[in-house]
């Protein structure tokens, strides 16, 4: 690490921006879940805007991490709480070795439950591992080549793990980096950036209203950070009752390659370059959501102005040397900080764009779903109105035509098959025959019994087009058989054979209903078989027989016996043959009423079932679709108040001039590349980003202390660093044709001589973090209200509950004034120490 004195002299050169982007490595630990989302966000911020240092990541946590939340590039070393480190941590709660732990601590299954203490245990036990990891981590990421290092410490100093973790990581890390820095005689600054609770005095209530230990952390964790930086006290002098080296009690004694790893770091010196601390809003921050925006997430807006903070102190250098910064521009170790950005609507203006473009593509998808439907539901009414409809052998039914094109082109031919078929004498053979002469190139049904995806938003719109679900073939097979079976019964009802037996029975009705009573009604075949064949039977055998018997000289009655005989046999004859015709006929007819046709019904009712599914699952897609469009015109609606509407805060996105979206131009928005760009397309205007810029800067405020202002007036110390393109520098020196009025916030940070500017890729954006200086712990809230109310005993009375300050306490030896016996306890039950020793600010 550089030396102190170095580090924060003055006159060296002033700072120009380096051109080497490998030239310096900045190494981000991340300390809990809080920090790990504002490294998350550095990282993203840094890939967003391409700038030239580059970020290596490093999380340790106390609790399980989800994979899906951390990018590739993280290393991740967790912490565990199994049950060896379980009989650990019981040890050491009667270790009189470990100060920081008693028997009022417990160790929960994962985290640290907000308890500090238990976050440095989980540290101390695990800090061989720790050590190594980031030893590793640390000197991969530099080389021979590089020239700087600048390593960050996040931390979220209310909750458990960070605050319990942050001494002794700053510690660790500080002295790996500056063994490293040896190593390859690079120069190597270590900065911390935490967040602090909000508990502000002047003009605000005292008393919070959310969990009582962020308080007490974070109060606690300015006490060990004032020692921790060894801040001068109110006099000037610098703070000698800290200890010189920081133990670590809980560390298991593990041999390293040189011997007895040494569980202790030196601390004579600072271990940070600079602290940076933004106090954030508590019960907001408990309440809030993380959604990713930072304009209207707080969440996200605590991460974007800690991330913005690194960026800019890592962008901006002077001379190839980061070292300038320090000396010409960080005079003091402690700074609270905020940032804002202004930002021209062009993003939003985009995906206006590529939304109003979905909406197209969602409403065309829409139509032609509605249409699919549609037709399903038509082919449904079609195949089960083929299945009732009474057909005509010499026609084809006008359905057809509307159901398939492929049968309606061959109707002709289909009549002329059926009329060619002589059905007295084909076999259905012969009828197949011709039934796959006529539709041997009709297409079958496209798709199969199952063609739908199990869920329906993996259907596309082709799965529910009409045309691949029409059975082609199959409606031909079943028009052809129902065309030759009306061809069947109209040639039965026609045929001689019921007249020729009709006619017989009519003649000889006394003999035949003497002789077969109860056959009178029976069918005409049944009529033939069982009783007029048998009655000519007898008949030809009794002239036979009569025949035989007459004299062969009686040649009159022989003859006439013969002409009876020989027309009785032509009766049977011509009866036998009408009959195998008849019987043939309605053999046919039967196998197809009985065999061929049902099965084909239930093929096209199989098929009707599938279309009335598909038909269903459209409906079900199309409410999908449409919940879709509902979501996307609201989404419209939002990015085109963005684009239109000034956004106020400390984000702002300057509206575009336009009417509607016929007025954007998407090569216009994606060729620009400043600001400037957009005012000569006429979307923007200069006063317009003059006027949110100045804004903007009104509003970067939230120090840390109390009376701020009031000191700030007698001792200003405040510095603004911007980030921009490099074609929006221009605006940075806040001239044009308005003149707005930077006042105090530009009173000693001229940027364009002082500090260059932070350069980032993105054309439409400048960031400004705000730094303040001059900052004493004794002047805030946290620091000062909790001290005076715990001396008073009416802590329980601030914080709603009774809370221990001394218990949740995991640097005893940093803060000696919480740390000291108690020799009274007042009415609350709290512990207070009157006592003098201790910290001085």
């Amino acid at each position: 690490m550089s030396a102190p004195v170095d580090a924060y002299s003055t006159g060296r050169d002033l700072p120009t921006m380096t051109d080497d982007p490998s030239s310096r490595t900045v190494f981000v630990v991340s300390l809990g879940t809080g920090s790990r989302r504002t490294a998350k966000w550095l990282y993203e911020l840094a890939n967003q805007y391409d700038v030239d240092p580059e970020f290596r990541f490093v999380s340790i946590e106390s609790t399980d991490i989800d994979g899906g939340d951390v990018p590739d590039e993280f290393r991740n070393i967790p912490l565990d709480t199994d049950s060896r480190v379980k009989r650990r941590f019981e040890r050491a709660k009667t270790d009189p070795a470990v100060p920081y732990l008693d028997e009022n601590h417990t160790l929960p299954s994962e985290g640290t439950s907000r308890v500090p203490n238990v976050g440095r245990f989980l540290l101390e036990h695990h800090s061989r591992r720790v050590h190594e990891m980031l030893s590793e981590e640390i000197g991969t990421a530099v080389g021979p080549t590089d020239s700087e290092l600048s390593v960050w410490v996040l931390a979220s100093l209310s909750g458990g793990t960070a605050p319990g973790m942050f001494p002794l990581v700053s510690a660790m890390a500080g002295q790996i980096a500056t063994d490293i820095g040896a190593r390859y005689n690079i120069d190597v600054y270590l900065n911390g950036l935490g967040t602090v609770s909000e508990l502000r005095a002047a003009n605000q209530r005292v008393a919070p209203s959310g969990i009582s230990e962020y308080f007490v952390n974070t109060n606690n964790s300015l006490h060990a950070l004032s020692t921790l930086l060894n801040l001068p006290d109110a006099h000037g002098r610098p703070q000698v009752n800290g200890p010189t080296r920081l133990e670590m009690p809980a560390a298991p004694d593990v041999e390293s390659a040189d011997g007895l790893l040494d569980p202790s770091f030196e601390i004579t010196e600072p271990p940070l370059d600079a602290m940076l601390l933004m106090p954030i809003d508590e019960d907001r921050a408990e309440d809030g959501s993380w959604d990713g925006d930072e304009r209207t997430s707080y969440l996200a807006g605590v991460n974007y102005k800690l991330a913005a903070a690194v960026l800019a102190l890592s962008t901006t250098s002077g001379d190839n040397d980061l070292g300038n910064l320090y000396s010409t521009v960080l005079d003091d170790r402690l700074y609270t900080i905020d940032a804002a950005s202004v930002r021209a609507s062009v993003e939003p203006a985009l995906e206006l764009l590529n939304t109003e473009q979905q909406i197209g593509a969602v409403e065309s998808e829409i139509s032609e779903l509605e249409a699919c439907v549609d037709d399903l539901e038509s082919l449904a009414d079609q195949l089960s109105s083929l299945r009732s409809t009474d057909v005509d052998a010499g026609s084809v039914p006008d359905i057809v035509g509307a159901l398939s094109a492929p049968l309606a082109g061959r109707a002709s031919q289909l009549v002329e098959s059926v009329s060619a078929i002589d059905l007295t004498e084909s076999s259905f053979e012969e009828i197949e025959t011709q039934i796959e002469r006529v539709f041997a190139e009709v297409p079958t049904r496209a798709v199969g019994d199952s063609p739908f995806p199990d869920e329906i938003h993996e259907s596309e719109l082709g799965d529910f087009a009409a045309d691949q679900f029409v059975p082609h073939r199959t409606v031909g097979r079943y028009l052809f058989l129902k065309m030759v079976r009306a061809r069947l019964l109209a040639e039965i009802e026609a045929h001689p054979f019921s007249d020729r037996v009709e006619d017989l029975w009519e003649k000889n009705a006394q003999e035949l209903e003497e002789e077969f009573a109860g056959l009178s009604d029976a069918e005409v075949a049944t009529q033939y078989e069982q009783a007029i064949d048998p009655f000519l039977a007898t008949h030809e055998q009794d002239l036979e027989n009569q025949l035989s018997n007459t004299s062969m000289f009686s040649f009159r009655e022989r003859s006439r016996l013969r002409r009876q005989l020989e027309s009785v046999r032509e009766t049977r004859q011509e009866l036998k043959q009408l009959f195998d015709e008849y019987e043939h006929l309605g053999e046919l007819r039967e196998r197809i009423a009985s065999g061929e046709l049902p099965p084909l019904g239930s093929e096209l009712q199989t098929t009707i079932d599938l279309v009335e599914k598909g038909s269903e699952r459209g409906t079900q897609l199309l409410t999908s679709k449409r919940n879709r469009l509902e979501s996307l015109q609201q989404t419209r609606e939002t990015f085109q108040n963005r684009v239109t509407d000034t956004t106020s805060g400390r984000i702002t996105e300057i509206p575009l001039d336009i009417e509607s979206t016929d007025s954007l131009s998407r090569e216009t928005l994606v060729n620009a590349s400043t600001l400037f760009d957009l005012v000569e397309s006429g979307l923007l205007t200069r006063d317009g980003i003059l006027r949110e810029i100045d804004r903007a800067m009104g509003l970067i405020r939230e120090p840390l202390e109390d009376n701020f202002h009031e000191m700030a007036d007698n001792h200003p110390n405040r510095l603004l660093i911007p980030m921009a393109n490099p074609g929006n520098e221009p605006v940075l020196t806040m001239t044009g044709t308005t003149q707005p009025s930077m006042g105090s916030i530009m009173a000693n940070n001229d940027v364009t001589t002082q500090l260059d500017t932070g350069t980032i890729a993105d054309p439409f954006r400048i960031d400004y973090v705000m730094l303040h200086g001059n900052v004493r712990l004794a002047n805030t809230s946290e620091y000062r209200v909790l001290r005076e109310r715990w001396e008073a005993g009416d802590i329980q009375r601030l914080l709603g509950e009774e809370v221990d300050l001394v218990q949740n306490l995991a640097y005893p030896e940093l803060v000696p004034m919480l740390s000291a016996p108690a020799d009274r306890r007042d009415d609350d039950g709290i512990e207070a120490d009157d006592s003098d020793d201790g910290v001085t600010l």
